[in-house]
């Protein structure tokens, strides 16, 4: 396991939402994208309607506070990434938004981490993919935000310390 807490959050929520069985009926396994892998580029370039609908996690905000000597909160904020290949929204779109709402929601507050302490969903924006664009995708992008809240060992930043749990 690895020591760094963000790798470990970053896990933890990619696999509630890759493992929650409603997702599942959506969102084939080979178009799952996590950014932890050892492939140098994970999301295909190229995509075919069997790729679709596809969602990635993407880290995108992280926000430390300082609260005492002792103790570090960090917020970070995913974006899951979902990319339709249905313009109807009642399809695809509605469906895997509020898939991901549930699978934030029952993975509960921890994430089964010892240091995690809340985790939200927060907001979805959503607009038309530009075929042109979007990989020659017709559909819809929506980025849904996810926040995770994490309380920290200052202790754990010293470069003797035991790695974390």
């Amino acid at each position: 396991m690895t020591s760094d807490p963000f790798t470990q959050i970053y896990n933890a929520l990619f696999s509630a939402l890759a493992s929650d069985p409603f997702l599942r009926t959506f969102i084939q396994p080979a178009n799952r994208v996590s950014w932890v892998t050892e492939n140098p580029e994970p999301a295909k370039t190229e995509v075919s309607q069997a790729d679709l609908p596809e969602l990635q996690l993407l880290p995108a905000v992280l926000d430390i506070d300082w609260e005492t000597t002792v103790w570090i909160r960090a917020i970070y904020e995913f974006t899951c990434q979902i990319t339709t290949g249905d313009l109807r929204v009642q399809k695809e779109l509605f469906p895997i938004q509020w898939g991901i709402v549930r699978a934030v929601s029952q993975a509960g507050d921890g994430l089964g981490l010892p240091f995690v302490q809340k985790v939200r969903t927060k907001m979805a924006t959503s607009q038309m993919n530009d075929p042109t664009v979007q990989r020659g995708v017709e559909g819809w992008v929506s980025l849904v935000k996810i926040s995770v809240e994490a309380r920290l060992r200052y202790a754990d930043l010293n470069k003797n310390a035991q790695p974390l749990p």
